[in-house]
């Protein structure tokens, strides 16, 4: 795997979920009703709609914090030179994600041990 290219994608993917977090918070803050003067109290009709509009950007924001978790880990790896490496990693394992911290042997190892 070339070390530029790798570093170049993940950095260009944590920027990427940077600016979906700012999204993301954005939605969440027009979304409060003492944001937007609204007094809805849960006998609303329409207190279970918001509720779920609310539910939908704090479950994308907690997701990208996790993956920013991962590509922040992946570039540590990469930094101590340890990137790509358990079997090593293939690169279209890689490419096709490129947090992966474990081969698809190893995976497929934890998954048996973990279902089984």
């Amino acid at each position: 795997m070339d070390e530029g290219w790798a570093h170049t994608l993940l950095a260009t993917t944590r920027a990427s979920l940077g600016d979906r977090q700012v999204v993301m918070t954005g939605e969440i803050v027009a979304l409060d009703p003492a944001a937007n003067g609204s007094n809805r109290d849960e006998h609303d009709p329409e207190s279970a709609t918001i509720a779920f509009e609310r539910v939908q950007p704090v479950t994308l924001m907690a997701r990208g914090h996790d993956q920013r978790h991962d590509v922040d880990w992946a570039l540590a790896r990469l930094a101590a030179h340890a990137y790509g490496r358990c079997e090593p990693i293939n690169d279209q394992r890689l490419q096709a994600l490129p947090t992966a911290p474990f081969c698809v042997r190893c995976v497929a190892a934890v998954w048996l041990k973990d279902h089984i």
